[in-house]
């Protein structure tokens, strides 16, 4: 069965140097705050170097911090999920899949205060037509947010690339918009441009952003955090895809009978497509010489 981080830390620690000791002992009594940091955050609340912490991880034994990360995702999971037995768990994709995602939805749940979901609710109402951003795989949930919006009868739109495109975008954006950034730290220079635009015009901003980033909190309106542990799953934003979910779902239920019509026309609107598109068809095939 494989060591936990503890196991590892008891077991390597008096052969450690003082400074990897201390290393060792933020990990094992901070494994939370571990989950989301870089090396330089570690440092920096070890008074250490990040190279001190590189060392420290590879004397543990991980090949890098992202695979310490990985592995200790899997134990807090476990460790808050009593029907789980944890000597079933073993070294799948599966279960290191299922594991992190457990810690991403958990984390992000517990992070985000009922008031400044409520606030992010009301500014998507408030919003005549709400412009969702994210580059590469924030893209996705950028389109996800503006299909789930239209289809409840909201006018919505997103945009999931940069340069010029992203600046065209960005001309139809006003003041009774909300702009929805879907964003991965460092902060890009295209959300830079989109957020400085969204001031001047005079939008409000929402982020949903992975990791918590103190230079955005006076900048936009409301900051959301959508936890992403393992930064070796490149195309995971569960945490994102369930908050934008939501999102949406609260605001349904805000209107209910204006997203019902939505629905109700959208299901005609496909039900006439997919009819019209066989008689078409079918006449096609009778008129064939």
């Amino acid at each position: 069965m494989r060591e936990s981080l503890a196991e590892r830390i008891a077991g390597k620690l008096a052969g450690m140097p003082p400074a990897e000791r201390v290393v060792a002992e933020y990990l094992r009594r901070h494994s939370e705050e571990a989950l989301l940091a870089t090396a330089q955050q570690i440092a920096t609340a070890t008074e250490t170097s990040d190279a001190t912490v590189v060392r420290t991880v590879k004397s543990l034994g991980y090949g890098s911090l992202q695979e310490l990360r990985r592995e200790l995702a899997m134990e807090v999971a476990l460790s808050r999920g009593p029907e789980v037995d944890r000597s079933a768990v073993g070294d799948s994709v599966l279960e290191r899949v299922f594991a992190a995602a457990a810690v991403d939805l958990t984390k992000t749940l517990r992070s985000i205060p009922v008031d400044d979901f409520t606030r992010a609710v009301q500014l998507l109402a408030e919003a005549e037509t709400v412009h969702a951003f994210g580059m590469g795989v924030n893209g996705l949930l950028a389109e996800y947010l503006a299909m789930r919006l239209t289809r409840i009868g909201r006018r919505a739109r997103a945009s999931r690339v940069g340069g010029l495109a992203l600046a065209e975008d960005l001309l139809r954006l006003c003041e009774t918009d909300v702009m929805v950034l879907y964003l991965t730290p460092p902060i890009a220079n295209d959300y830079q441009v989109a957020l400085d635009h969204a001031a001047t015009v005079g939008a409000r901003v929402l982020v949903i952003v992975d990791e918590l980033c103190a230079p955005l909190v006076d900048k936009v309106d409301v900051v959301l955090p959508a936890y992403r542990t393992c930064r070796t799953m490149d195309g995971q934003r569960l945490g994102g895809e369930v908050l934008t979910t939501a999102l949406v779902v609260s605001l349904t239920l805000r209107d209910e009978p204006a997203a019902t019509v939505s629905a109700e026309t959208l299901t005609a609107l496909a039900a006439r497509l997919v009819t019209d598109g066989r008689d078409a068809a079918h006449t096609r095939k009778r008129v064939k010489p």
